[in-house]
């Protein structure tokens, strides 16, 4: 226990070990150190809120990236099917068949 305690107050920081204190659930005797640690907690929480908040709008931006690609694709489609789309016979050809013939 005691080289524990000497291995978390050397190698690790404060952060991290108020981070084992929560996780080992072990409360500190003093006011102080609970107020801390207790504010340390609160940190993490928010900490853990903001990443999920930013995966989310993450997320809506691919889908939302997604969705877009998928309409210019379906344009792009469309564009291409009306310039190669096959008709009846054009009303000039007959045309050009009547001016050679005078």
């Amino acid at each position: 226990m005691e080289g524990d305690r000497k291995l978390r107050t050397i190698v690790w920081s404060q952060r991290e070990r108020d981070e084992m204190m929560l996780e080992s659930g072990e409360i500190p005797s003093g006011r102080k150190a609970k107020m801390k640690l207790e504010r340390t907690r609160r940190e993490i929480e928010s900490e853990q809120e903001e990443q999920r908040l930013a995966a989310e709008q993450w997320k809506s931006m691919n889908d939302a990236v997604g969705e877009v690609e998928g309409e210019i694709e379906m344009e792009d489609t469309t564009a291409a099917m009306d310039e190669t789309a096959i008709s009846q016979k054009l009303p000039w050809q007959g045309e050009l068949a009547d001016r050679t013939k005078d």
